[in-house]
């Protein structure tokens, strides 16, 4: 089952959506995909699809950095209904000209549909 912490009931989708387009920053997702192997060449093309919103950045608490989550790592916040596809970590986001590895994604729930994305990202990609 679903944690009670990453549970957001029925009307908090859409107050997530406005709070972040309200307050958060301009950033890129974008999402990287194999699209094609090339047997002569013998690599995969990479296509880069880049979608720009807004999303809620912010830092660790001391407590928090440990094996799993590195000093220096950003936690940011994006509505999931700004994406077509839930993010993953081949995935990269810019913020500010810089660019972020994306290396844990939790998504948090209302019902059984995902209204948030928390992406962990980490240094220049």
């Amino acid at each position: 089952g679903l944690s009670r912490m990453s549970v957001l009931y029925t009307p908090l989708p859409q107050a997530a959506k406005q709070v972040i387009r309200t307050f958060g920053l301009d950033v890129t997702v974008q999402a990287i995909s194999r699209a094609t192997y090339n047997i002569t060449a013998g690599q995969s093309t990479l296509t880069t699809t880049s979608t720009s919103l807004k999303g809620l950045l912010s830092e660790y608490h001391a407590q928090e950095i440990g094996d799993a989550i590195k000093a220096g790592d950003r936690k940011l916040e994006i509505a999931a209904s700004e994406l077509t596809t839930a993010p993953d970590t081949e995935d990269r986001v810019v913020i500010e000209s810089a660019v972020y590895r994306i290396v844990n994604v939790r998504g948090h729930y209302s019902g059984e549909q995902v209204a948030l994305w928390e992406l962990q990202l980490r240094g220049n990609a």
